[in-house]
């Protein structure tokens, strides 16, 4: 990692391990205060002036502040690990992220992610398939992935890792997002796949490196697997990727679903859902997509769903 990339991101680390100091906090600290640096310059008085920030936390950003040196120290080890930290100032930060109400303040990655524009689709499901739903996933994803299309999805097992296996089967792009921290990966059983997908893409938390599996984290991941995302496909979904599809609708990404006949309640939840009525139709989705990125990003999507 550069030095220059270093002096920022102990700034974001540090703010990061803040406890109850989320993405949204650091946003509004980074108005008053101007850049990253500047909150660890601010006095306490300054700092309690924000009416959203408890003493507690402006106390752990002053102590933080005088112990700087120390996440740079930690950024170190991360990297003598294979694991590199990035944040919203880095270059491959997931630009997609931008967009989103409450973008992570780090990423612990391994792997590479696309450090330039690029294009995504996340694909989840239940972690208990069909075998018809496993091969569906995969072969879509393999589709996105011929065309360039990174395939996101959640290292689960099911339809997340038939996602992750078919991008990989024709050497395309596959990021896994997880909710446990990269020195824990869940589950035990997909740990040579994240190997594999870290060979052609990264797999990428915003917990720290030691932290296991919550519930909780598992929910919060979500919103980043659907924010790096142009749009979400789900196939035969259960709670949490119809969560992730929920997430995706807030950011004002599409969301598809594939086949399901009885899929009226789904509906319900999830506005504007799209079927997906067979493989083929995936080459009409990859045929949208920059329509979709574009109008994503000048904040309109309404032209991309008056495509379907």
């Amino acid at each position: 990692m550069p030095n220059e990339s270093v002096a920022t991101t102990k700034y974001w680390l540090a703010l990061s391990l803040i406890k109850n100091l989320g993405s949204i906090k650091a946003q509004l600290l980074i108005k008053r205060f101007g850049n990253i640096e500047s909150v660890f310059s601010a006095s306490i008085v300054e700092l309690m002036s924000l009416n959203k920030l408890g003493l507690e936390s402006a106390q752990e950003i002053i102590k933080a502040g005088q112990n700087i040196a120390e996440y740079e120290e930690l950024i170190g080890q991360m990297v003598n690990c294979g694991i590199d930290i990035i944040c919203p100032e880095s270059s491959d930060y997931p630009y997609l992220l931008n967009y989103i109400k409450d973008p992570p303040n780090i990423l612990y990655k391994k792997g590479e992610l696309p450090k330039s524009d690029y294009m995504a689709i996340a694909i989840v499901g239940t972690r208990y398939p069909t075998k018809r739903g496993s091969k569906i996933a995969e072969k879509i994803a393999e589709k996105l992935a011929q065309k360039n299309v990174i395939v996101v999805s959640g290292l689960a097992k099911g339809i997340d890792t038939s996602a992750h296996r078919g991008a990989l089967n024709c050497k395309g792009k596959t990021i896994g997002v997880i909710g446990s921290g990269l020195k824990k990966i869940y589950p035990d059983e997909n740990l040579e796949l994240a190997e594999e997908i870290c060979y052609n893409g990264a797999i990428i938390s915003e917990c720290p490196p030691d932290e296991t599996v919550s519930k909780g984290r598992l929910i919060q991941r979500n919103r980043i697997t659907s924010g790096i995302s142009l749009g979400v496909i789900l196939i035969e979904p259960e709670q949490g990727a119809i969560n992730t599809a929920l997430w995706a609708t807030k950011q004002k990404k599409r969301v598809f679903i594939y086949g399901l006949d009885d899929s009226q309640e789904i509906e319900k939840t999830i506005k504007g859902i799209i079927k997906i009525v067979d493989i083929d139709w995936i080459d009409i989705l990859i045929g949208h997509l920059p329509s979709f990125k574009n109008s994503l990003l000048l904040g309109d999507s309404e032209d991309f769903f008056d495509l379907f």
